[in-house]
Parts: C-alpha cells; sequence; structure tokens
C-alpha cells in the first residue's frame, strides 16, 4: 500500500473510533448510522453500488454494502467484512482517551483501533482504490464490501438483518413493475436424489418418481418459507407463483405453517395483520397438471382463486395429446364458474392479459 492509502487509512480509522459506536447490546445502542455515513461520504464518487440497510423498530442501527460486479457470474464472490460497532470501555483503565483516534508514535489508540475498525476502514480503502483505478477496473467474480452493524451483541440487526432483506429491492422493483416471481420444480438440484446408487437399488422409474415427488414437496418448504418470512406483508401488491409442483400438499401446508406458527407466538397472535394461510390466499397461485383428486376434493380449501392449469411440457410428467380429456376428468365436479378461473380467468387477471377480441 502506498503512502497516499496508507495515509486514507490512518484517517479513516481515526473518524470510525471517534464515531464512538458502543454497542451494549440494547436495540438503541450503536448507533452505527455515524459509521455507515462516513463510510458512504468516503466511497461516494467512486461509481460504487452502494446500499445501506437500517432494521425496523432500530433507527440508527444501519449497515452499509458496496459492490463491484464482477465479469464472470460462475467466479465466486469474495466479501470484504468488517463491522462497525465496538464493546463499552471502562475509562478509567486506559491511559489514553478510548475515543479520541489518537496517531501515537505510528500507532492509532483507541477502542476498535485492533478488533476491528482497523480492518473495516482499510477494507474500504482498498475497495475505493480499485473502483477508482483507470477504464473501470472490474474483478472477475463480484467483490462485496459489507459493514455491518451489531456484531458485538451477535449480529441480529447487522449482518443477519442484511441477509434477511437483501431481497427487498428486487421484490420492490418486481412489485412495482408488476411482475409476479416464480419459484419452479424443486427449487433446488437432484443430486442428492436421482443418483446412480439409487438407480442401481431400485431402477430407474422408481428413483424418477421418488425424485418427483421429492421437488414437488421441496416448493411446498419454500412456500412455508416465504409465508413465514415477512415479504409477503412488507410487499402487499407482490405475486407469486409456485410451478411444476402440484396442489395437493396445499391445504396441509397451509394448516401447519398456520397451527406452528401460532402455537410459538406470544399469546397465539400473529405479529403480522394476517395469518399465513392468509396471505397465501391474496398473493401465492399454484399449479396443476395430472392431479385428479386435488381438483376435485380440495379447490376450497386451497381457494380457487388460487389454481391455474398448465402442462408441464415437455418435461417426463406432462400432459400431451390427450390434455383436453385430462382437464376434462380433473374438473368433472367443478362449477363453470370454477373452470373458467382456473382454465383461463386466474392466469389473465395475474399475468394482465386481455381478452382476445371478437
Amino acid at each position: 500500500m502506498n503512502d497516499a492509502l496508507t495515509g486514507q487509512t490512518v484517517e479513516l480509522l481515526q473518524q470510525l473510533i471517534r464515531n464512538r459506536c458502543v454497542n451494549d447490546g440494547s436495540v438503541g445502542s450503536g448507533q452505527e448510522v455515524r459509521t455507515s455515513d462516513v463510510l458512504r461520504g468516503y466511497l461516494d464518487g467512486s461509481g460504487l453500488d452502494v446500499e445501506v440497510y437500517e432494521p425496523d423498530g432500530a433507527p440508527g442501527r444501519t449497515s452499509l454494502v458496496a459492490r463491484i460486479e464482477g465479469t464472470d457470474p460462475a467466479a465466486p464472490t469474495l466479501c470484504l467484512m468488517g463491522h462497525t460497532d465496538v464493546v463499552p470501555v471502562t475509562p478509567e483503565h486506559w491511559t489514553r482517551d478510548p475515543f479520541g483516534g489518537e496517531l501515537v508514535a505510528g500507532e492509532v489508540w483507541g477502542r476498535g483501533a485492533v478488533d476491528m475498525l482497523n480492518l473495516t476502514a482499510s477494507q474500504a480503502v482498498a475497495l475505493r482504490a480499485l473502483a477508482r483505478q483507470p477504464g473501470g477496473w472490474r474483478p472477475r467474480g463480484t467483490l462485496v464490501y459489507l459493514a455491518c452493524a451489531d456484531e458485538e451483541a451477535g449480529g441480529g440487526l447487522g449482518a443477519g438483518h442484511v441477509c434477511e432483506r437483501h431481497w427487498d429491492a428486487l421484490w420492490s422493483v418486481a412489485q412495482e413493475a408488476g411482475l409476479p416471481v416464480h419459484f419452479h420444480i424443486g427449487s433446488g438440484d437432484t443430486a442428492s436424489s436421482f443418483t446412480p446408487v439409487r438407480i442401481a437399488a431400485h431402477g430407474s422409474a422408481a428413483t424418477y418418481a421418488y425424485t418427483s415427488v421429492e421437488m414437488f414437496l421441496k416448493n411446498g418448504l419454500q412456500v412455508a418459507d416465504l409465508l413465514t418470512s415477512g415479504v409477503l406483508p412488507r410487499f402487499p401488491e407482490l405475486r407469486f407463483v409456485s410451478v411444476e409442483s402440484g396442489i395437493g400438499w396445499i391445504p396441509f401446508v397451509l394448516e401447519a405453517v398456520d397451527h406452528s406458527y401460532l402455537e410459538a407466538r406470544p399469546h397465539r397472535v400473529s405479529e403480522w395483520d394476517l395469518l399465513p394461510s392468509e396471505y397465501f390466499r391474496r398473493q401465492v397461485y399454484a399449479c396443476y397438471w395430472f392431479e385428479t383428486v386435488a381438483p376435485a376434493k380440495l379447490l376450497d380449501d386451497i381457494s380457487v382463486d388460487n389454481v391455474l392449469f398448465e402442462t408441464d411440457f415437455p418435461h417426463p410428467t406432462c400432459l400431451y395429446g390427450d390434455v383436453r380429456a385430462r382437464i376434462d376428468a380433473s374438473l368433472a365436479h367443478a362449477s363453470e364458474a370454477a373452470r373458467r378461473k382456473i382454465l383461463w380467468e386466474n392466469a389473465a387477471r395475474l399475468y394482465r392479459v386481455e381478452p382476445a377480441r371478437p
């Protein structure tokens, strides 16, 4: 590091120490916003994407994230992570002002000078230096800088909050654009189920059946995660769709989520305006294709307004050739109004499709 960057690091470290972001474990302590503001000002003008996160109900407990996007989406991401809070001090045990940030004989003194404001400052200096290189330098993998609050008391208001809320920018854009978000089959891979060992033991057909059911039910887990994440209350106009996974599991998942959630809540009172199952019926859709039991017996439990028909073409279990006969078999007991919703009206409303003109 050259002398100019060393000087910047020292000055920035001194300022972070003087900010006195003391975290005693209470929500109102820390006030890391002082340091987030300093870091944002330091990084300003460098062309970096900078975001600041503040937890609900904890004003001033901010964390800052900056990034340089990589050139290769498949390359690994490197995160430079430091925290901005410090533990309390007993001033009479110090020979110098713990928040003076004094430079003495080439050493910076103060609370956090070693743990770990020195790294938080030096990482910010390195990031800005890289971002300001001529020609718009970009790494192969994305480089992320995280200056997080609340590390000294568990991180729930800092790194934990950032991890929970970093998708909010995407949810916000999708809601504004009226764009539904889709969870496709399995929401993951099949590496643990469709394996040579299982095929050798049970045969390819049995392995495929097991893997299919596993992936269908994984979408149920993703829906349960969504319903309990707080995303739906925060983004009431955002819509989600569970695709390629059927609908028969939905009544059980909704009942289980409501029951388990309320059992764990004080006085069995929801923290949100609605129960998880009610958010499902307001904002989540699901698709079916081969099922006959669920369309015949469970539409009222799911809500017919949330069900879409699909063929799942061209996957191995898709419908083809006799699609109309399969539709008629699955909806033989449904009213004409329910058929219209499932086969057309729900999708038209969700995707904002205008009916064809005669």
